[in-house]
C-alpha cells in the first residue's frame, strides 16, 4: 500500500460487516426512538402565545453554540474544557460522516474515492489533534469533579438541611459520571485501535497521526509486536464500534440530550423576557402554571435542554442568603415532573409554594444560564396560579390587606402622611386643607 489511507473494515468477512451495520441500525433506530419521544411531547404541549423570530433566533443560537461563549461566561476551566470536548466531538461527528459519504455512496454508485493520498494525511491529523482535544477536556471535567469538587455539582440541597442525595440527585449523579465516563471510554478505545493498527503495518505517513503513533510506541514498549497488534486490534475493533454506537443511541434518553436541545432552546430565547411580564395563552382556562398540562412546549424544551453546571445554583442570591431556592432544583424538578406519567400538580406541589415566593426575578439564573434557560418566567407564572388558589406569601398578603385598608403598604393611618412635614425648616402646604397652585 503506497497510497496513504487505510481499510475501513480490515479483516472482516461479509457476515460481520453486516452484523456491524444491523448493529448501526438499531443504534439509529434507539437514537430516533428518543428524538421522536422528545418531538412528540413538545407537539402535545401547549402553544406559545406568541411565535419567536425564529430565524434571528437560529442565527444567534449557531454562533453562541458554535464560539461556545456562553460556556466559557464565569468559568474558565469548565468552559474552555467543555469547548475541546465540543470541538472535538464535532470534528469527530463530522470526519465520520466523511468516511460514510464515500464509502456507502460516492464510492459504490459513483466510483468516487477520495479519502486517500494528500486528503487522508490532514484527515488523519485533524482528527488525531481534535479527539486528543476532547479527551484532554474529559479528563480536565472529571478532574475538577474528583479533586477541586465544586458545591454547585453537589445535588445535595444544603440550602434545605439535606446531608444526604435524595434518590433522583443520586440519578442525577450517576447520569453526570456515566456521560463522560462513557464518552471517554469511546475515545480511549478509539486511541489504542489506532495505535494497535500502526504498529501492525507501520505506515510510511504514521507522522501524521502524532497520538496514535505515541499509543503504538507506548503498546510496543510493553512488549506487543505485531501479531498481538493484530488480535488486540480485533477485539477493539468490536468494543470501540459498540462503545461509539451505544453512546450515539443513548444521547436523546439522558443528559446527554443537550448536544441537540441547546440550540433549540438559545434559538427560541426571548430575549425581553426580564423586561415584560409572559404573557398568557389564549386557550387557558386559568391564569399561569398550575400542573404539567399549562406548560408549553418552549417550556419543556428549556427543561430538557438543562445541563445540570450549576451556574444559575451558584448565581442566585435568594439561595445565597438561605431561602429555599435553587434555580437549578426548580428546573431539575420540573423537569423530573414533566417526564413522568399523567398530569402533576407543579405550582405548591413538586415546586413548593415558599420556593415560589423566594424568588426576587432579578434574572441572574437566565443571564448565565448556557442553554438560555428562562426560570423567572416560569416562577411568575406558576405564582399566578397560586394567587388564584389565594396561596399568598404572608409578608405578600399583610402588605396587600394594608394597601386596601390604609391605602399605603405601612398599614399607617392615612391621616398621618403629612406629619413628615412638621421636622423642616419651612411650611408644607397640606393639599387635603387648603388650595395650591
Amino acid at each position: 500500500m503506497n497510497e496513504p489511507t487505510r481499510e475501513l473494515f480490515w479483516s472482516l468477512d461479509g457476515t460481520q460487516i453486516l452484523l456491524f451495520y444491523l448493529g448501526a441500525a438499531l443504534a439509529g433506530g434507539v437514537f430516533l426512538a428518543g428524538c421522536w419521544r422528545l418531538f412528540d411531547r413538545y407537539r402535545r404541549a401547549r402553544r406559545l402565545p406568541s411565535l419567536p423570530d425564529l430565524r434571528a433566533g437560529l442565527g444567534r443560537a449557531l454562533v453562541d453554540v458554535l464560539s461556545q461563549r456562553t460556556v466559557r461566561r464565569r468559568d474558565a476551566l469548565a468552559g474552555w474544557a467543555h469547548t475541546a470536548v465540543f470541538a472535538g466531538y464535532l470534528i469527530g461527528a463530522i470526519g465520520t460522516a466523511v468516511i460514510t459519504v464515500e464509502y456507502d455512496f460516492l464510492a459504490p454508485l459513483f466510483d468516487i474515492r477520495f479519502w486517500r493520498g494528500d486528503f487522508y494525511l490532514w484527515y488523519s491529523l485533524i482528527l488525531d489533534l481534535g479527539h486528543l482535544g476532547l479527551t484532554v477536556g474529559l479528563l480536565v471535567l472529571i478532574g475538577r469533579r474528583l479533586l477541586l469538587r465544586p458545591a454547585k455539582l453537589d445535588y445535595r440541597r444544603r440550602y434545605r438541611g439535606e446531608r444526604e442525595r435524595r434518590p433522583a440527585a443520586r440519578r442525577w449523579w450517576l447520569e453526570d459520571w456515566g456521560f463522560l465516563l462513557f464518552l471517554l471510554a469511546v475515545e480511549i478505545t478509539g486511541f489504542l485501535l489506532e495505535g494497535a493498527r500502526l504498529l501492525m503495518e507501520q505506515p510510511a505517513w504514521v507522522a501524521w497521526s502524532p497520538v496514535g503513533r505515541a499509543v503504538a510506541a507506548l503498546l510496543a514498549a510493553a512488549g506487543m509486536d505485531g501479531p498481538a497488534a493484530s488480535s488486540f486490534r480485533a477485539v477493539l475493533w468490536w468494543l470501540h464500534g459498540a462503545l461509539a454506537l451505544g453512546f450515539t443511541a443513548a444521547i436523546p434518553w439522558y443528559k446527554a440530550r443537550h448536544m441537540l436541545l441547546a440550540v433549540g432552546s438559545l434559538a427560541v430565547r426571548d430575549r425581553n423576557a426580564l423586561r415584560r411580564l409572559p404573557r398568557e395563552p389564549e386557550e387557558a382556562s386559568e391564569a399561569g402554571i398550575g400542573g404539567t398540562g399549562d406548560l408549553t412546549w418552549k417550556d419543556l424544551l428549556d427543561l430538557d435542554a438543562c445541563t445540570r453546571c450549576g451556574r444559575c445554583h451558584e448565581a442566585c442570591p435568594a439561595r445565597t442568603v438561605g431561602a429555599p431556592l435553587s434555580p437549578r432544583d426548580l428546573v431539575l424538578d420540573l423537569g423530573d415532573a414533566v417526564r413522568r406519567q399523567g398530569p402533576i400538580d407543579l405550582a405548591g406541589g413538586t415546586i413548593a409554594a415558599e420556593t415560589l415566593w423566594s424568588c426576587m426575578c432579578c434574572g441572574a439564573c437566565q443571564e448565565i444560564c448556557p442553554v438560555g434557560i428562562e426560570h423567572p418566567p416560569l416562577v411568575v407564572r406558576m405564582r399566578r396560579r397560586l394567587v388564584e388558589r389565594d396561596e399568598l406569601d404572608p409578608l405578600l398578603r399583610t402588605t396587600l390587606d394594608q394597601v386596601a385598608n390604609t391605602g399605603n403598604s405601612f398599614g399607617e393611618n392615612p391621616r398621618k402622611r403629612g406629619h413628615w412635614t412638621r421636622e423642616l425648616e419651612f411650611r408644607v402646604k397640606d393639599l387635603r386643607r387648603e388650595p395650591a397652585e
